[in-house]
């Protein structure tokens, strides 16, 4: 279902030589969780990253972690989290803003989910 709304970005308007954020993130990640369909899994819990940004200047990634019920499409969790880039190559550079996201979830976000919400 991610792949699904991710073709239909257009990638030729989405770079940009000025800063950006979502002007509602709240609305912004609802909607789009609200958008999914047609994944293969129909109920439980499903976790996404949706980027925000990539920021060559700042050499960071914004994502909002998120964590929704996929039956309903409620957002549970929205983490907003900033991980720093680095490495060689284009995908390696950016990829590695996802191992530092992944890292501190299991470092920090995890255990102030569980202790917040489970």
């Amino acid at each position: 279902m991610v792949e699904k709304s991710n073709a239909k970005v257009d990638v030729d308007k989405i770079m940009s030589y000025n800063s950006y954020k979502f002007d509602d993130a709240d609305k912004t990640v609802n909607d789009i969780i609200a958008n999914y369909t047609g994944g293969e899994k129909k109920e439980g819990i499903g976790v996404t990253f949706i980027v925000e940004y990539f920021d060559k200047m700042k050499q960071q990634a914004s994502y909002y972690v998120t964590v929704f019920d996929i039956k309903t499409k409620k957002v549970l969790i929205k983490q907003q989290v900033y991980a720093k880039a680095g490495g060689f190559g284009l995908r390696n550079y950016w990829a590695k803003t996802i191992f530092n996201t992944l890292r501190m979830i299991d470092k920090t976000y995890y255990k102030q989910w569980k202790k917040s919400y489970m």
